[in-house]
């Protein structure tokens, strides 16, 4: 039985169950960036209840996830309309040597790309009966307080589940993933080849291609079935393009490139050495979204590289003149983007109304002052953009509550940094910026930064608000000589 015995404690034992809650609400939401969601609201749930006098603290953490999960999915399941054609969910994705200890976290019990799109077609009850269940060994008896069912009912949930999956062609995979390797690597050598024969020898005779473009492609949405259509579309498709092998869901996949730029990503699904199951997304948006191990790719890190290694050829490139610089209103803002719950981004813009830029001549560093006032909302979803402009979704009685001020711009080994603070609601976490350029424009300058902040520093719950993952800052300063 769990009691409290100092301060940090409740922290303490959260983070040691972790990767299992973030697990189970991956399995659950089939996103990451909707697992890291739910992970966090379960944090601030126990953190303002407590755990005293809870006997099994695993099994007492699993429920408020899978709570929240249920909610989340039935959230999305009144808004499916909103998705277009084919979807396949997010994908965990790493380089084919290995992942990173938390990945590989979430890889231990391997869930395949193909069975999690089978896990988005069930009802919500059905899905958290046959995850806990039969993915995670968590008993009947436990699942029916979950799902407020009686616990022949949560059998019974779990039973139809099962049903279905197996109704949509869902196979389990092989296991060997060096046997995989080869299978993924003579598809793509046939399809390379454009040989049709040799591909078709590959694929299983009832193989399921899904292909989605999203709402920015979709013409590219498809769902193809069996081992000619998916040779034919496979052999016209990649034949042009480059193939960086890649794991996607802990099984062999592949990154496509063109020219370098990523167009496609690919998981797998072998049974009995032949391809069963192809999922692939091919929606830029969602592409430029996914941390993909291709060298080359441009991405956050590979900008950040590449700012540090120009500023490192030329140290004072960009750099303004000496002297005081006011910050120009109009072609200055600040901009947040976030995505809900994985499916829609929403973006703040605040506005400059003043601010000043001293630039000290003998260190490259200036001090930054500025106000904000009222922020713009817009969403990438049509529907939702009235929603968001709602008194009630901006709380008008309580606006504003974006903020942000700026304290120092600093320059170590050619990389241009900016200090600041971001004032959500009424907390303030420091932030930092990096500079990407600093343009000369006639005797001022404008410059451009970016960074990102991860909602759980601001304590947000809910994915109404702003409540995205993380916040994704974008600066534009625009200044002119005093």
């Amino acid at each position: 039985m769990w009691q409290r015995t100092g301060d940090g404690w409740l922290a303490e034992a959260f983070e040691e169950h972790r990767p299992r809650l973030r697990a189970v609400a991956y399995r659950m939401l089939g996103s990451l960036p909707d697992a890291d969601d739910a992970v966090q609201d379960a944090w601030v749930r126990f953190s303002q209840s407590g755990a005293d006098g809870v006997e099994n603290l695993g099994g007492y953490l699993t429920t408020i996830v899978a709570r929240v999960c249920l909610n989340a999915l039935r959230a999305r399941k009144s808004r499916r309309e909103d998705l277009v054609g084919v979807h396949v969910p997010d994908p965990l994705v790493c380089d084919q040597d290995g992942a990173d200890p938390e990945t590989e976290a979430l890889l231990a019990d391997s869930v395949g790309l193909a069975l999690v799109v089978v896990l988005d077609t069930l009802a919500p009850a059905e899905r958290l009966a046959f995850v806990l269940h039969d993915l995670f060994d968590v008993p009947f008896n436990e699942i029916a307080p979950m799902l407020e069912r009686s616990e022949a009912a949560a059998r019974q949930l779990a039973s139809r589940a099962r049903r279905q999956v197996h109704n949509a062609g869902y196979r389990p995979p092989d296991t060997d993933r060096a046997a995989q390797r080869a299978v993924v690597d003579a598809f793509f050598a046939a399809a390379h080849g454009g040989d049709l024969s040799k591909l078709a020898a590959l694929l299983h005779p009832d193989v399921i291609l899904r292909a989605d473009g999203g709402a920015a492609r979709p013409q590219a949405s498809a769902l193809l079935h069996g081992a000619e259509a998916v040779a034919r579309r496979a052999a016209t498709f990649v034949q042009i393009l480059q193939v960086h092998p890649s794991l996607v869901n802990g099984a062999p996949g592949a990154v496509l490139t063109d020219k370098g730029r990523p167009v496609a990503l690919l998981g797998f699904a072998i049974v009995a050495g032949k391809v069963a199951a192809i999922d692939a997304i091919t929606d830029p948006d969602r592409l430029s979204r996914i941390d993909l191990p291709v060298p080359g790719v441009p991405g956050t890190q590979a900008r950040r590289l590449a700012m540090t290694d120009a500023h490192a050829a030329s140290p004072q490139s960009g750099t303004p003149a000496a002297g005081r610089y006011a910050l120009d209103p109009v072609r200055s803002s600040l901009t947040l983007r976030t995505r809900l719950f994985g499916l829609h981004s929403l973006s703040a813009t605040m506005h400059i109304v003043g601010g000043q830029i001293d630039v000290d001549p003998a260190v490259p560093r200036a001090t930054v002052t500025a106000a904000v006032s009222a922020a713009s909302f817009s969403t990438d979803n049509p529907r939702r953009d009235n929603d968001i402009r709602s008194p009630r979704f901006l709380h008008a009685d309580k606006y504003p509550e974006l903020g942000y001020r700026a304290s120092t711009l600093t320059q170590d080994h050619g990389r241009w940094t900016l200090a600041g603070e971001l004032t959500v609601r009424d907390v303030t976490r420091p932030v930092t910026l990096e500079v990407d350029s600093i343009q000369q424009t006639g005797r001022g300058f404008r410059a451009h930064a970016t960074g990102r902040v991860g909602r759980a520093a601001f304590g947000l719950t809910s994915a109404q608000w702003m409540g995205g993952r993380t916040f994704a800052i974008d600066l534009v300063a625009a200044a002119d000589p005093l």
